[in-house]
């Protein structure tokens, strides 16, 4: 998924807001993303990982309050860092194979 691919986007919007719990169009995410350069995308991507790690090392699966948490978390960050969660999540997936592999 790239950060202009609207249909892509268009097509999980819905499961990013419910895991954000936020409301946002897709166009608002490809808007909001578009501000950021890349090496702050990147840092932003680093973030969620690094936290993700520290809260599930091992990747291990988790039960539903686990995963609670951890989409908390990442809300957390999106909105300390000044950015919408469910643009932040977009970032998660765009960059997936580059960050969190």
């Amino acid at each position: 998924m790239q950060v202009n691919d609207r249909k892509a986007i268009e097509k999980y919007i819905g499961i990013f807001n419910a895991l954000a719990q936020d409301s946002v169009t897709a166009d608002e995410v490809v808007e909001e993303i578009s501000k950021y350069p890349q090496f702050e995308r990147e840092r932003l991507c680093k973030l969620a990982k690094d936290d993700m790690q520290e809260r599930n090392p091992g990747n291990i699966p988790t039960d539903e309050r686990g995963f609670l948490l951890q989409t908390a978390s990442i809300s957390n960050i999106a909105l300390s860092e000044g950015i919408s969660p469910s643009a932040l999540y977009v970032l998660c997936v765009m960059n997936y194979d580059k960050y969190f592999k």
